[in-house]
């Protein structure tokens, strides 16, 4: 090897020495610059990916629950919530934000803590226009007359008004064990009836004390005949109407009652209506094989209740 090739190598090898040695030296070379800048891009990519990963998801969890899915809704009461004020019926909204009340108070304490104080304010004054509950009661004069039922539209056989004997026309239903439980044991009782075409047009009018127990009952009533429409073998009770055109409000009931000889079926239509405290029940009963037109039987249940209530107004 010559001198110059041997000097070529050495140099060559310095060369090599000092790049090492600029990678491994603490001062900020040109290696630690690259590999320093390297850095700083691959943590900014990844905290650019991890923000907008962040972003989808807290907008995920925000639009979910009042999303598509209708199944999912919102937490808590939300804005119109409100709650009642202790001293009287109004309501203002549950905001902790509201500004205080610049209204001064009508009320004066006695004492010298506001929590130990007495209000003196007196109570609301009585609508005189609002009627209160007017309570009936009854006696063989509640019951419809019978010209007021023939100016209803009403053709009757017979008009000497009489005494129906035994129960109400809906039986015990469900678990109640007598006709008393199943009308919620009404605190009085008349009946009574005409003579039709094939049949009769009963009448039963029950008392109770107030008009909520009176509700109580036709509930109790209309929810047995549906919770139970399959009363025995001969006998099945269905509700074909809920209102409040005639009274307070009104039922209709439908009983089927099969012949226990030929198989044939009975329908028996029951209008049930409230008036205050007093539940009014005009059944339609025609008599078994009655072979004529009982098409408006139903009508003809609803306009005698009709009647009977209104007899009961105008006393």
């Amino acid at each position: 090897m010559s001198d110059a090739d041997r000097v070529g190598d050495e140099l060559h090898s310095r060369l090599r020495g000092l790049s090492r040695g600029a990678e491994q030296t603490p001062t900020p070379g040109m290696a630690d610059v690259h590999r320093r800048q390297a850095r700083r891009q691959r943590n900014t990519m990844l905290a650019t990916a991890v923000a907008v990963v962040g972003v989808v998801g807290a907008a995920t969890l925000v639009l979910q629950p009042l999303g598509e899915d209708p199944r999912v809704q919102p937490a808590g009461p939300g804005l119109t919530a409100s709650r009642t004020v202790e001293s009287g019926n109004t309501t203002t909204p549950a905001s902790s934000t509201a500004p205080p009340s610049t209204t001064p108070s009508t009320s004066t304490s006695t004492g010298t803590s506001p929590s130990t104080g007495t209000s003196t304010s007196s109570a609301p004054p009585v609508d005189p226009e609002v009627p209160e509950d007017q309570i009936y009661a009854l006696d063989l004069g509640s019951l419809v007359l019978a010209d007021e039922l023939t100016n209803a539209g009403i053709s009757l056989q017979s008009a000497q008004q009489g005494d129906a004997d035994g129960q109400p026309t809906l039986p015990p239903m469900c678990t109640a064990s007598s006709w008393q439980e199943q009308h919620s044991g009404p605190s009085d009782r008349v009946s009574g009836g005409y003579v039709i075409d094939g049949g009769e047009l009963v009448f039963d009018l029950l008392a109770y004390p107030s008009a909520f127990e009176a509700n109580a009952a036709l509930v109790k009533l209309k929810e047995d005949a549906r919770a139970c429409p399959v009363l025995n073998e001969f006998l099945a009770v269905e509700v074909t109407a809920v209102g409040s055109a005639i009274g307070d409000e009104f039922v209709v009931f439908a009983l089927d009652a099969e012949s226990g000889e030929d198989g044939s079926v009975e329908r028996i239509w029951v209008t049930i209506a409230r008036v205050e405290n007093v539940l009014v029940a005009a059944t339609v009963d025609r008599d078994p094989g009655f072979a004529g037109d009982t098409s408006g039987d139903e009508q003809l249940s609803r306009t005698a209740a009709q009647a009977n209530v209104d007899h009961l107004l105008a006393e």
